[in-house]
C-alpha cells in the first residue's frame, strides 16, 4: 500500500505485507505500466526507471516499510508504479512478486 499524497514536500510511505520473512527484496519503479513476464508472474512496473539500491530485506513477519523520497521535480498528475520482487523459496521460480501499486503526484 501507499500512504500519503505523493505531493511535493509531503511524506509518503510504501508498505509491503505478507511476503517471505527475512527475505531479500527489490523495489521497481516506473512512470508507466507495460506488463512483462517476470519469474512466473507479471511485472507491471515496466519499463523500470529505478530499482532499490541496496537490496532491501523483509522483517521477520514478511513486512517492509519505506518512506518514499519527495516528488520534487515531478509534475502534478504524474503516475508512479511501484512493485516488489521478493526472494521466496516457496515460489515456483524462487521469486514472489507483489501487487503493483499506482500513485499519482499531487
Amino acid at each position: 500500500t501507499v500512504e500519503g499524497s505523493l505531493g511535493i514536500g509531503q511524506p509518503s510511505y510504501l508498505t509491503l505485507t505478507d511476503a517471505a520473512p527475512n527475505a531479500l527484496a527489490a523495489l521497481f519503479v516506473s512512470f508507466t505500466s507495460e506488463p512483462v513476464p517476470f519469474y512466473g508472474g507479471t511485472l507491471q512496473a515496466w519499463p523500470i526507471i529505478m530499482t532499490s539500491t541496496p537490496v532491501l530485506v523483509t522483517d521477520s513477519l514478511g513486512g517492509l516499510w519505506l518512506e518514499l523520497p519527495p516528488a520534487e521535480g515531478l509534475p502534478e498528475g504524474q503516475s508512479i508504479f511501484v512493485q516488489y520482487a521478493i526472494g521466496d523459496v516457496a515460489a515456483s521460480e524462487g521469486v514472489s512478486i507483489s501487487n503493483a501499486v499506482l500513485g499519482i503526484v499531487q
